[in-house]
């Protein structure tokens, strides 16, 4: 703002009028200036702090995730990475029973083959033969138990137990010769054999993990 030069000498009102204009100009402007300042100040405060905060959002989200929680993914449509989830393709659980527990003398409970089934009585293996529906509510319920027998270290060694299927969705002409050899009428019944092929029980109904055991163990295991 220029208000120009004007000697007090020749207009002293008039000079007074325009210094106090000149000083009024000048204090409005350092105001303006030191709010100004304080504005800019402020506003790159909230940018730091709201910069921080975001910061620490972000590391407590990814901190606070639970590493374990990608040990069981899904891959192609299997369950992989945790082995307690997964299911072999024919539907039995168990770490213990497995075919290969065949060939390596250790009693295991598979679904049953004719091959597996010949083999193991051409060795000498007392055998157990569970003869299972995938429609019977009983059968259910006593799967998890003949698994649980046969992973236990109370189970003798070199036994060969079979889940047959009997009159279901699954069941093969093997298993029904199988079954008619046995003269089996009903499902959920077992069989126990002795070494030399005889039988030992014949039952039906459900069974706890020691009666099969010992059951087992009086066929000569």
């Amino acid at each position: 703002m220029s208000l120009g030069r004007i000697d007090s000498r020749q207009n002293p009102p008039l000079a007074e009028a325009n210094w106090k204009k000149a000083f009024k100009w000048q204090g409005f402007n350092s105001i303006y200036r030191f709010f100004g300042g304080f504005e800019m100040e402020f506003s790159g405060g909230l940018f730091l702090a709201g910069a921080f905060l975001m910061l620490l959002l972000f590391s407590g989200c990814t901190e606070g995730q639970n590493p374990a929680v990608g040990d069981a993914m899904e891959k192609d449509g299997e369950v992989v990475g945790n082995d307690s989830m997964k299911e072999k393709p024919d539907g039995m659980a168990g770490s213990a029973n497995t075919e290969s527990d065949l060939m390596t003398g250790k009693s295991s409970y598979v679904p049953f083959t004719k091959a597996a089934y010949g083999k193991a009585k051409s060795e000498g293996k007392v055998i157990f033969l569970e003869f299972y529906a995938n429609w019977c509510p009983y059968c259910a319920e006593q799967k998890p138990i003949n698994e649980a027998a046969f992973a236990s270290v109370q189970m003798p060694v070199n036994v060969a137990g079979f889940q047959v299927n009997y009159r279901d969705s699954e069941t093969d002409a093997d298993e029904e010769a199988l079954a008619r050899e046995f003269g089996i009428t009903y499902q959920h019944s077992r069989v126990i054999l002795k070494a030399d092929g005889s039988v030992s029980t014949k039952s039906t109904g459900n069974i706890s993990e020691e009666e099969l055991i010992e059951s087992i163990r009086a066929a000569g295991a």
